[in-house]
């Protein structure tokens, strides 16, 4: 059994039947046509592929793809743990899985590509033939649905994000040279806390590529330490957010900033930008970057 869906079969490079619903990264040195063959499963209702949590770094991480020929919602996906079934928001509300799609965007004219995924994991959709990030904290199966069936689940499975109910979000980004990373979040919610929350706090998927990358650092959460890319705290009193950028450019100028946050961003909310090397303090209201 592989350690986490990375890879199909640990011990052979080749897999001649991969079962519908997996993703895959492919590399090429050129330009070419991929001939891709394979059964339909567009007559079937469902499809499930099996997620590992695995016993090495990065642990949980799962690439999975839309089996289906259109596109598809991702909220009407379930999870099958230990024979239980659970709709996405049950499966979030328990801890299975933060439920988040990564979706990596690969812009036109050869630019190096970034992360961006929906802050509320129910509204994402999967588009057909395209792969995503997904992480679990334990073993679990997802179950895909076809167009017609998952447009009848999301009626019944619809929901708000808690940070957006009684809380706030913020998007923050960082750029460098042609690389950028735009899809981060920090916030509050009533129904968080300083720690780790499954549904609130979401990790940063592994790298593709190392030119830059931005996230928030908790070194302190044991077993669910490590960095993310949405960190929502608690409204007991002031928060505070470890925010690391990290660039492989040398001598490039990164860029920090948080658009938005005038016309989305809490009122009668004071928010500060520290360097903790310098010590410079920017006030975020009244600068962008």
């Amino acid at each position: 059994e592989p350690s986490d869906c990375l890879q199909a079969n640990r011990s052979e490079r080749t897999v001649p039947y991969p079962p519908a619903g997996l993703g895959y990264f492919l590399n090429l040195p050129n330009q070419a046509v991929l001939e891709i063959q394979g059964s339909s499963v567009q007559e079937f209702a469902s499809t499930h592929v099996r997620l590992y949590y695995g016993q090495h770094p990065p642990r949980g991480w799962n690439l999975i793809g839309n089996p289906y020929e259109e596109q598809t919602s991702w909220g009407a996906a379930q999870f099958v743990t230990n024979g239980v079934a659970q709709d996405l928001p049950e499966a979030i509300a328990s801890g299975v899985t933060e439920g988040v799609l990564f979706d990596y965007i690969a812009p036109i004219g050869g630019q190096p590509g970034y992360y961006d995924f929906a802050s509320d994991p129910t509204t994402a959709v999967m588009d057909p033939q395209k792969g995503y990030w997904l992480h679990v904290n334990e073993e679990t199966r997802v179950v895909f649905y076809s167009s017609a069936v998952a447009s009848a689940q999301d009626s019944r499975t619809a929901s708000t994000p808690a940070a957006a109910k009684d809380g706030w979000l913020l998007r923050l980004a960082a750029s460098a040279g042609e690389y950028q990373d735009p899809s981060n979040y920090i916030g509050v919610a009533s129904t968080a806390s300083a720690g780790y929350d499954v549904g609130h706090d979401v990790p940063e998927p592994p790298q593709i590529i190392s030119g830059l990358q931005m996230a928030m650092n908790h070194a302190g959460w044991g077993e669910n330490a490590g960095l993310y890319a949405k960190d929502v705290c608690g409204s007991g009193g002031p928060a505070t957010w470890e925010v690391e950028v990290a660039c492989a450019l040398p001598n490039a100028r990164v860029t920090v900033s948080w658009p938005g946050l005038n016309n989305e961003g809490p009122e009668g909310v004071k928010l500060i930008l520290v360097d903790n090397e310098t010590g410079r303090e920017t006030y975020m209201r009244t600068s962008s970057r």
